[in-house]
């Protein structure tokens, strides 16, 4: 018993050592990816403000509002980076649905939690690992 825990062991360190080195080759671009948050972030109040200024009005002129929209639409198409880490996405899903005031997205959307919160790549993720508990558990009992 002592020598498979200590395989255990010896391949959790493993998987981590992998996994610190692949962070690593994204540290360099740390300050590229804080900027591009930042001006995401300014852009995604831009357009929540946009959106509340057109509630409010009886008679909203649409063609100036969308206008306006297209506009914050190419810039933050401008400041988007599409080489991310993995996991990043399930990072920004928990940064957006529950650390940001996002009531206006959930209410013009009809965002569900399961559908449009938790991110598809960690509900498969999830599967995955229940699946592989699953058959380590029966490969045991057999």
């Amino acid at each position: 018993m002592d020598e498979m825990s200590s395989k255990h062991i010896a391949a959790i360190f493993i998987i981590l050592s992998i996994g610190s080195f692949y962070i690593n080759f994204y540290d360099g671009d740390k300050n590229k990816y804080e900027q591009a948050g930042k001006k995401q972030t300014a852009i995604f109040r831009k357009i929540e403000r946009l959106y509340y200024d057109a509630k409010s009005e009886n008679k909203p002129d649409s063609v100036k509002y969308i206008g306006q929209l297209d506009i914050l639409m190419k810039e933050f198409d401008g400041t988007t980076i599409t080489k991310q880490i993995c996991g990043s996405n399930w990072y920004a899903h928990y940064k957006l649905f529950s650390e940001m005031e996002k009531r206006w997205i959930e209410d013009q959307l009809s965002l569900t939690f399961w559908k449009d919160k938790f991110p598809n790549t960690l509900k498969i993720f999830i599967l995955i690992v229940f699946c592989v508990i699953l058959l380590s558990i029966i490969y045991r009992f057999n």
